[in-house]
């Protein structure tokens, strides 16, 4: 028989007459170990599954359950020892009952570890007292391992919301969100029970609550993905704009259960985006009504992609696809297919004027082409931009012609012609300040103040002060006359009637004047021929000023012969072309002096012969083209005559700030070592002008230009707060 058992809430449950047999058979057949002791704690009954959860091989009846621990070590599940009035046994038999009780078991012979989930029962006898303490008992293990995974990985998923640099929110099947990551908090400023439900819809803005929530609507009836963009509050105040994305987490059975999703931040990106498009707008722009074409081809030299076609008749729907030979035909088209495809062979940019045959008549294009590449670095096509020069060739015939007809003029006229650089101080004359004068070459400076010392004292101020006020007048058309007296080389002074023109930037600053002095000394000795010498006077003046204009307008032309001219051209095309390239990719903000200087000497660079080294320097879009220019004419005169010339020679370009007078200046060095013998040459060229002049005067900096035997040598400082945005217009 079995005594009445006691229940979780003591109170007596009498059983029914059970066999020692039937008992034995019922404790082998249950699946959880069973354990039972008498009330001096001796072991009444320890079943199979019990045994096998404790990692015995049989349990003698009648031993004490004080040897517990000669057989196994109990444990907190965490692996703490548990006091021995803690083990489940004997809380039982001191009259507790517990369910689920959890406990490490630990064998002492094998070493296996289990946690066990305890029941336990005080059981008492026919007087009341305590008969028998009862424990049964599952194996945990795997449960509590899953239990604890489970809050590992709730644990990493906080950690994982936390960490994103998105907004994390989640929402039940209906669309209530219940969950916001720390961020969404920190950054728009409503804490999880504001943003539940629909609360979030408060942090975007009126105008996109309506559309999103309708495309919230959609992809919960669909149960497809949330894709949707809005402006979204920050706890700032602004709006950005964010895009929504959230996917459905489903059960076994397919049915959604939760929604997760995220907010990325997509304003500066749209702002981009935006910009990119302006700048493309732009681009067209620039483009439109312009003489320049460009374009891209692929390897077979189809075109891909035109803006602005120079062919006759021919549209970019009708170019597109097809070869120059195929628009043009084979004897038409056949030289420029030929130059596209030694690029491609060659896989280096190349430039070249083409004389092209179309049917409305002959015309000149110039075409700089690159090899196009994919981002496997793979030559796929060209890409290039194509001039119409037929205009600018027609000119320079006519430049020709009216610079030989200006060196006729120079040659016959006895005035003195001027020009003179405001800024530098510098004036170039012409071989009439000896003749009319007497002045010798080696004793006559190319210099305002050599001209101001040689006035008469009693009409210096009164012609400076007519020049300041020619100077002064914006509004004016420019012109500036004056009689004075000058001093000839013999001690005697000339009568002359000086007429000048004032020339301005586009700043409207004065940059230059140009003029020519005549002796009227003859006039005042014969007044009866003075209206017959006025009248041709003023005739010969008038032609004088319009050649004179015309060299205004040409002064950076200085190359005699049109292959010369093609050639500095070309070079100096693509080096402003080069340096276009370094603006745009910098969003016309400006460009960093290194890619500059690397730009400029990339042609000529080899393993040892040019060293580049400098800090970082962003220079604004005017100054960066003007060092462009510089740069490379530098290059190319070290290539043609300098360092880069012979094998051995090599270039240094440094650059570094330097404190002047208390102001920090970018101080730029070129040097060149192991050329070539350097001797000065006779006369000033474009890039001379450019150093000497353009940094002078429009840069307000300073420069120095020096041909030492060793090598040529140039300086350039310009004040540092100049290198930004915030420069003179117009410096090249």
């Amino acid at each position: 028989m079995i005594a009445p058992v006691r229940d979780m809430g003591d109170a007596l449950v009498s059983p029914p007459a059970i066999t020692l047999d039937q008992m034995q058979a019922i404790f082998a057949s249950l699946r959880d170990g069973l354990i039972v002791c008498d009330a001096t704690g001796r072991i009444v009954a320890f079943n199979q599954a019990a045994m096998e959860l404790h990692d015995l091989d049989a349990v003698e009846i009648g031993v004490s359950i004080n040897q517990y621990d000669s057989w196994f070590d109990v444990e907190t599940p965490d692996g703490r020892p548990l006091p021995r009035n803690e083990w489940p046994m004997v809380r039982v038999l001191r009259g507790e009952s517990f369910v689920d009780l959890e406990v490490g078991i630990r064998a002492r012979e094998s070493g296996r570890r289990v946690i066990g989930s305890y029941n336990g029962v005080p059981v008492a006898g026919p007087d009341g007292t305590l008969a028998f303490g009862v424990l049964t008992v599952r194996e945990a293990t795997a449960r509590r391992a899953t239990q604890k995974a489970l809050r590992d990985s709730a644990q990493h998923y906080r950690e994982l919301a936390a960490a994103i640099p998105h907004f994390v929110w989640m929402a039940d099947a209906q669309g209530r969100w219940y969950f916001v990551n720390d961020l969404w908090v920190e950054r728009v400023g409503l804490d999880p029970r504001q943003s539940a439900g629909e609360g979030w819809l408060n942090a975007v803005h009126p105008e996109d609550r309506a559309p999103l929530l309708s495309t919230w609507t959609q992809a919960r009836a669909s149960g497809g993905i949330l894709d949707g963009e809005a402006r979204v509050r920050m706890v700032e105040g602004d709006w950005r704009w964010h895009m929504l994305r959230g996917v459905p987490l489903r059960d076994a059975q397919n049915r959604i259960v939760r929604w997760i999703g995220t907010c990325t931040d997509i304003d500066d990106q749209r702002r981009t985006d935006e910009a990119l498009r302006r700048s493309e707008a732009r681009f067209r722009t620039a483009l439109r009504d312009s003489p320049i074409c460009v374009y891209q081809t692929d390897r077979d030299l189809r075109y891909t992609w035109l803006y602005n076609p120079l062919f006759d008749g021919v549209s970019v729907a009708r170019a597109i696809g097809r070869t120059d030979i195929d628009i043009l035909g084979k004897d038409a088209g056949q030289e420029l297919h030929d130059f596209k495809q030694r690029v491609l062979t060659s896989e280096a940019g190349a430039s070249t004027e083409i004389v092209v045959p179309f049917a409305s008549g002959a015309r000149s294009l110039l075409i700089n082409a690159e090899p196009l590449r994919d981002e496997y670095d793979r030559v796929v096509g060209l890409t290039a931009a194509m001039l119409d020069t037929t205009q600018h060739r027609e000119a320079e015939r006519t430049i020709r012609e009216s610079a030989e007809r200006l060196r006729l003029v120079f040659q016959a006229t006895n005035d003195a012609v001027w020009d003179w650089d405001i800024g530098t101080g510098h004036v170039v004359w012409n071989e009439a300040i000896s003749t009319l004068f007497g002045w010798p070459a080696d004793e006559f400076e190319a210099t305002r103040s050599w001209w101001v010392a040689r006035l008469h004292e009693e009409d210096r101020d009164r012609v400076l002060a007519s020049i300041d006020r020619a100077l002064a007048e914006r509004d004016g058309d420019g012109r500036w006359t004056a009689e004075y007296r000058f001093a000839r080389h013999d001690g005697t002074h000339a009568e002359i009637l000086d007429r000048g023109y004032v020339v301005r930037g586009q700043d409207g600053t004065p940059a230059r004047m140009i003029g020519a002095m005549l002796d009227v000394t003859q006039r005042k000795r014969a007044e009866q021929h003075q209206a017959l010498l006025l009248a041709e006077l003023n005739h010969r003046v008038k032609n004088t000023l319009a050649t004179v204009q015309s060299i205004a307008s040409q002064t950076l032309r200085r190359k005699g012969t049109l292959e010369e001219f093609a050639e500095t051209f070309n070079g100096r095309l693509r080096s402003l072309a080069a340096a276009h390239s370094l603006l745009t990719r910098g969003n016309w903000e400006g460009a960093e002096l290194r890619d500059i200087v690397a730009m400029a000497l990339k042609p000529y660079r080899q393993a040892e012969n040019v060293v580049i080294e400098g800090p970082d320097a962003a220079l604004g879009p005017n100054i960066a083209l003007t060092f462009s220019m510089v740069l490379h004419e530098l290059s190319t005169n070290a290539a043609k005559y300098g360092a880069l010339s012979t094998p051995g020679g090599r270039v240094e370009v440094r650059w570094a700030s330097e404190v002047t007078d208390g102001s920090t200046d970018l101080v730029l060095r070129w040097h060149e070592y192991d050329g070539p013998a350097v001797t000065e040459p006779s006369e000033q060229g474009f890039g001379s002008y450019l150093i000497r002049n353009i940094i002078g005067y429009q840069l307000k900096g300073r420069s120095e230009l020096l041909y030492a035997p060793t090598g040529v040598t140039c300086t350039i400082s310009l004040p540092w707060p100049k290198l930004g945005t915030h420069e003179p217009e117009g410096a090249v």
